[in-house]
């Protein structure tokens, strides 16, 4: 039974190479454009289609082996058109591609023998599947997590058990070696989802401004975010502080139902599942807000030494009270 309960899991984020196309899987073309000219590379095999990106004549590119109309599809599920690119070096055209270290965070496909990494248009397995990367490719990331997944700067999604991390990421755009970095003039689309997320954890007070700007404040925040939940204290964003972050601010986990009970006996202990958790602070009250994050509307301030009744019900670092209020987890401590 494990054995099968392992193929299963194995068979839903890899796969093997299509037979009709896996000779073909990984290999390299040329842009073969008029001098002057760049190739577009399309979400699909059209000019109706939007573009994706721009590849310089001479450019190399990794093809999955598939075709329609004429268009020929890359490893990472764009198109180009079959009658622009060559199996051939083209003469007279340098290396002018940037090299893919500089087009974002890096990863490389770890996978078993004989398999490939499915590309999803979404995070999970029930997403459909848009292509492959075979063992050893390296792959961009935006630097953002969900649930275990990874996404794809394309906007796709892969199993983050199978890859491994060539750099840190910061911000979630590119890796930044510096683990005090200057807060920059332009506001940042990842730091403004950092912030966001930092603030719903409650390591940031609930009337913090979203900047996009990654400050002291933003840094301090992601220090103690590594400190509390067990993480190297770097000050940097890597894939291990994201993914802590999403768990930390996950939706709550529902409690099943109990069986309704015709006639309760007001003297019966609370329901199953709840206990009750002393408010151990740093001297102050905390608070308590209607959902689990400091987003969510201020209730009432706990004073430190209090007994709260929790009903077992988490979300991230947040506990449900017996009244459906929310608190900090760390301030709690068994009786």
């Amino acid at each position: 039974m494990a054995i099968a309960a392992g193929a299963i899991v194995l068979g839903s984020s890899l796969g093997t190479p299509a037979l009709a196309n896996g000779h073909l899987w990984g290999s390299t073309i040329y842009v073969n454009t008029p001098e002057g000219y760049a190739l577009n590379v399309r979400w699909g095999p059209g000019t109706n289609t939007g573009v994706y990106r721009r590849v310089r004549r001479g450019s190399a590119l990794q093809v999955s082996g598939a075709r329609r109309n004429g268009w020929v599809q890359l490893v990472d599920a764009t198109w180009v058109a079959g009658n622009l690119v060559s199996r051939s070096p083209v003469p007279g055209s340098g290396p002018i591609t940037p090299p893919i270290e500089n087009q974002g965070n890096l990863a490389t496909v770890v996978t078993p023998q004989n398999f490939a990494l499915n590309i999803r248009n979404g995070p999970g397995i029930n997403y459909l599947v848009v292509g492959q990367f075979v063992n050893g490719s390296r792959i961009p990331l935006t630097g953002r997590f969900n649930s275990g997944w990874a996404q794809l700067t394309n906007g796709n999604w892969v199993d983050g058990y199978y890859i491994q991390y060539n750099g840190p990421i910061y911000g979630g755009n590119r890796p930044n070696p510096n683990p005090d970095p200057n807060p920059g003039p332009t506001p940042n689309a990842d730091v403004m989802e950092l912030q966001r997320l930092l603030r719903q954890a409650g390591f940031l007070p609930s009337n913090f401004i979203v900047s996009g700007i990654y400050d002291q404040t933003t840094q301090n925040a992601v220090r103690e975010f590594q400190r509390v939940n067990g993480l190297p204290v770097t000050g940097i964003v890597d894939a291990a502080t994201w993914q802590a972050l999403y768990r930390a601010t996950a939706p709550p986990t529902p409690l099943p139902e109990p069986s309704p009970d015709p006639s309760p006996d007001p003297t019966d202990p609370p329901p199953g599942g709840t206990s009750q958790r002393r408010v151990v602070t740093d001297g102050d009250s905390t608070s308590v807000f209607d959902g689990p994050g400091t987003e969510f509307g201020f209730v009432r301030s706990v004073p430190n030494g209090s007994i709260v009744t929790i009903t077992g019900r988490t979300s991230g670092n947040w506990s449900e009270l017996l009244d459906g209020g929310w608190i900090f987890s760390l301030w709690l401590e068994p009786i």
